[in-house]
C-alpha cells in the first residue's frame, strides 16, 4: 500500500469520527467507541447468531429493509457482512464470537462502507435498486493473525457495473483490514501506551497482552501492529 493511500485510509478514520461528533481517542480513553461512532454514520449494526448472508438480508426483508431478498445470498458461515444501499448501511457480525473478533469484524465492515460502498453507490446513476455486500469469512481460531488476511466476497445487485467500478478484492479487503487497524489502535495511542509501559514487562508476550486488553483487540492484531510501527520486541524498542 503506498503512503498516499495509507494517508486517506487515516483521514478517513478521522473524518469518521468529526461526522459522530466524537473526539479521538488518547492514551487513558483509548477503546475506539464503534457503537457510537456507527451511530453517526448511518449505519447500523446487529449480532445475529450463525451468521450467514441468508440470515443478514432476511433479518433487513422483516424489518422494512429490504423489499424483496437479493440472490447474493447463501447459508455459509460467517465473521461478517455488510448490506450497503444509498440509504443507508446495515452491518452484521457472528453474536458467538469473542468480543475482540466482533469488534475487528465491525471495524472491517465500516471500512469498506467508508472507502468503497458509499462513495461509489453515491456517485452511481439513480436508475436501478443499487446495492452492495461484503461477507467477512469466519476464520479458524480467535487469536491469530488470520483476521488479517483478506477473505472476503463483494456482490452487487442488478448490475455487475458497480463492480467493475471497484477495486480489486484482495485491494479492497487490505485497506478494509488497514481501516480496521487504523481505527482500532491509532498510531499515537498505541506508541503513548508501549512507551508508557516497555520498562514493566521482561516478556514480549506480556507487552503485546496489556496492550492488546486496554484497546480491546486480539493479541495477535496488536502483535501485528507493534511490529508495523516497529515497537516490537522490547529488546528493540528499549535499545532505541
Amino acid at each position: 500500500m503506498t503512503k498516499e493511500r495509507l494517508a486517506e485510509i487515516q483521514n478517513s478514520v478521522a473524518e469518521f469520527y468529526a461526522e459522530a461528533e466524537i473526539p479521538l481517542p488518547t492514551a487513558t480513553r483509548c477503546v475506539s467507541p464503534l457503537t457510537e461512532l456507527i451511530g453517526g454514520c448511518s449505519l447500523t449494526c446487529t449480532e445475529i447468531s450463525e451468521l450467514s448472508s441468508r440470515k443478514a438480508l432476511n433479518f433487513l426483508l422483516k424489518r422494512g429493509g429490504l423489499t424483496r431478498l437479493p440472490q447474493v445470498l447463501n447459508d455459509e458461515p460467517l465473521a461478517g457482512f455488510i448490506y450497503a444501499s444509498r440509504n443507508f448501511g446495515s452491518i452484521f457480525v457472528e453474536r458467538e464470537d469473542i468480543i475482540v473478533r466482533r469488534r475487528f469484524s465491525i471495524a472491517h465492515e465500516i471500512g469498506h462502507y467508508l472507502l468503497h460502498f458509499r462513495p461509489l453507490l453515491n456517485s452511481a446513476s439513480n436508475e436501478g435498486d443499487w446495492f452492495l455486500t461484503e461477507s467477512l469469512d469466519k476464520t479458524e481460531g480467535a487469536d491469530t493473525e488470520d483476521e488479517l488476511s483478506p477473505k472476503g466476497q463483494v456482490s452487487a445487485g442488478e448490475s455487475d457495473d458497480l463492480i467493475r467500478c471497484l477495486p480489486p478484492l484482495e485491494t479492497m479487503e487490505r485497506e478494509a483490514n488497514c481501516f480496521a487497524v487504523e481505527l482500532l489502535m491509532p498510531e499515537a495511542v498505541v506508541r503513548e501506551l508501549a512507551e508508557r509501559q516497555i520498562n514493566n514487562f521482561l516478556r514480549d508476550d506480556d507487552l503485546v497482552w496489556r496492550l492488546a486488553t486496554e484497546l480491546l483487540v486480539s493479541r495477535a492484531t496488536m502483535r501485528f501492529r507493534l511490529r508495523e510501527l516497529k515497537l516490537f520486541p522490547i529488546e528493540e524498542l528499549r535499545v532505541n
